[in-house]
C-alpha cells in the first residue's frame, strides 16, 4: 500500500533541500509520535550518506518500545530534489520513503512524502497510521521552516 500526502511550505526549495538531509531532523518532526535513538552508528551524521544503513530503536510517544527502525538512503538527487530512502523494522517489512520538491515560486514549495508500506496483516493498520503520521510530520516541518530550522 501507499500513502502520499502532499503539502505546500513557505519557503525556498533549495533551503528545504538542504535541511531534509539533516537527520537530526527526522528526530524532531516525529517527535513526540515517535522517537529514534540511535543504534548503529552510535550518533548520526549531520548529513545522510547515501547506501549506508542506519539501525535505530524506535519508540512510540517516547516510552513504549516497538522494535527496531533501519534506515537506508538511497537517492539523494540535488537537481529533482528528490530524496528515496528504503526502509524497515518489526513492524513493516517494507517502509520506503520517497520525498519530492517542486519549485513553486522562491518563497513557496510543493513537498511531498509517498511511503511504500508492507507490514503482513498488520498493513491496514500500518497505513492508517502514516496517513495520520505524515500529517503530523509535515505539519512539524511547516513549524520548523517558520523557526527557521532550529534543531
Amino acid at each position: 500500500m501507499k500513502v502520499k500526502i502532499t503539502s505546500i511550505f513557505n519557503d525556498n526549495i533549495k533551503t528545504i533541500f538542504l535541511n531534509l538531509q539533516n537527520p537530526y531532523l527526522l528526530l524532531k518532526i516525529a517527535s513526540p509520535i515517535l522517537n529514534f535513538k540511535t543504534i548503529n552508528p552510535i550518533t548520526l551524521p549531520n548529513k545522510w550518506e547515501l547506501n549506508k544503513k542506519y539501525k535505530l530503536k524506535l519508540y512510540f510517544f517516547n516510552f513504549l518500545p516497538i522494535g527496531f527502525h533501519n534506515i537506508k538512503v538511497v537517492k539523494i538527487d540535488s537537481e529533482n530534489y528528490e530524496i528515496v530512502s528504503n526502509e524497515h523494522g518489526n513492524i513493516t517489512s517494507i517502509w520506503n520513503h520517497y520525498i519530492y520538491l517542486k519549485k513553486i515560486d522562491e518563497k513557496k514549495t510543493e513537498y511531498t512524502d509517498i511511503v511504500e508500506i508492507k507490514a503482513g496483516f498488520l498493513t491496514l493498520f500500518v497505513y492508517i497510521f502514516a496517513h495520520f503520521f505524515y500529517r503530523h510530520r509535515q505539519k512539524k516541518w511547516k513549524k520548523i521552516i517558520k523557526e527557521n530550522y532550529n534543531i
